[in-house]
């Protein structure tokens, strides 16, 4: 429940970013659950994708760091 709290706040954190600032937004890419660390993840390799193709020039991110306890 809280993890996916968090990754709507981001979500929203950077549609408000985009529609402040002129941005058009393409797609959101979430990896649901997936470390940040790997590169294969499905989400960011669709991304990359989108990159490579010319659909996407411009990445907005949102980035929460965790704290262990």
């Amino acid at each position: 429940m809280v993890k996916v709290k968090v990754l709507q706040i981001k979500n929203t954190y950077c549609l408000i970013f985009a529609k402040k600032n002129k941005i058009k937004v393409y797609s959101i890419y979430s990896d649901d659950g997936e470390s940040g660390a790997f590169y294969d993840r499905p989400e960011f390799m669709r991304m990359i994708d989108d990159i490579e193709a010319g659909h996407i020039n411009m990445v907005v991110v949102k980035v929460v760091y965790k704290s262990k306890e």
